[in-house]
């Protein structure tokens, strides 16, 4: 089976931000694979954070490949 978020994943630890905002819920997301290396933050409900390149199952193959990849987007060169 392959994953196709970071919510799937079992080694996610997902941590409670705590606000001034009484109503609001928001987490943090780490990846215990990773040494507890950030994926995202202030992840909200609905939220669908991207799945990070350095992700140790996504270079193993076990990642949804049609995913898109967390990058920076590099400068595009001008044609002449």
């Amino acid at each position: 089976m392959k994953l196709k978020s970071c919510s799937q994943c079992g080694f996610i630890n997902v941590e409670r931000m705590y606000t001034a905002d009484s109503f609001e819920f928001a987490n943090d997301w780490f990846c215990k694979a990773k040494d507890g290396k950030k994926i995202a933050g202030y992840v909200e409900t609905f939220d669908k954070p991207l799945v990070p390149d350095w992700c140790p199952l996504r270079k193993a193959g076990m990642i949804d490949c049609k995913l898109p990849r967390k990058t920076k987007e590099k400068p595009s060169a001008g044609k002449s």
